[in-house]
């Protein structure tokens, strides 16, 4: 029988934040046991805040997409002729401390090394969420993205496999005979039919 190994680290969002919410506080609370410097307290509670305003900043913004869609269906295309009102506004989030980037990989490697010290207990390890598997560490020069695509009648057909390090992919796409690519989309879920005509030339 196939051993199947469970890691701390869940693949949910929500799961995440939740883990990011607790992880400083929990660091603050076994301070003394695991031997918690000030400067790792620190980085751990900015890397938090950090996590945090991303993924809300990123719900803030696809709200406002949702709206603004459903502002211009009513305005350009509805058929009744009223007034519809002012656009929606975005809610902009003021952006944490600035921190280093790699956070996962800092904290993957955060992880197996707090484990290491002589205080570290299995009590604590509930406590900060960190039982099971470790992940390793993020080998740039051998992670292989593993991706599909199929071209249809209906569009580009994507799809790619959720893993450690991807839990999404971009849409790029080049404008005309600029060499630069720009991204149009982003995909969460496993599969994605991207039925988007080519960008026309322009600046």
């Amino acid at each position: 029988m196939a051993i199947i190994k469970k890691f701390w680290w869940a693949l949910v969002i929500a799961l995440q934040i939740q883990w990011w919410k607790n992880y400083p506080l929990k660091l603050t609370e076994y301070t003394t046991e695991l031997e918690i410097t000030t400067d790792e307290q620190t980085e751990a509670s900015n890397d938090s805040l950090m996590f945090q305003y991303l993924f809300a900043q990123e719900a803030a913004a696809r709200f406002y997409l949702t709206e603004l869609m459903t502002y211009r269906l009513s305005v350009i295309n509805g058929t009744e002729q009223t007034l519809v009102g002012v656009p929606p506004v975005m809610v902009v989030i003021t952006p944490p401390t600035e921190v280093l980037g790699g956070m996962m990989n800092r904290t993957f490697n955060k992880v197996k090394n707090l484990r290491s010290r002589d205080g570290f207990t299995s009590t604590i390890a509930t406590g900060l969420k960190i039982v099971g598997v470790d992940y390793p560490s993020f080998d740039p020069s051998t992670f292989v993205a593993k991706g599909t695509g199929k071209t249809t009648y209906d569009g580009n057909l994507i799809g790619f496999t959720k893993g450690p390090y991807l839990d999404g992919v971009g849409i790029w796409m080049q404008r005309g005979s600029d060499p630069l690519f720009y991204l149009i989309d982003k995909i969460t879920t496993g599969k994605f039919l991207d039925s988007q005509l080519n960008l026309a030339a322009g600046p």
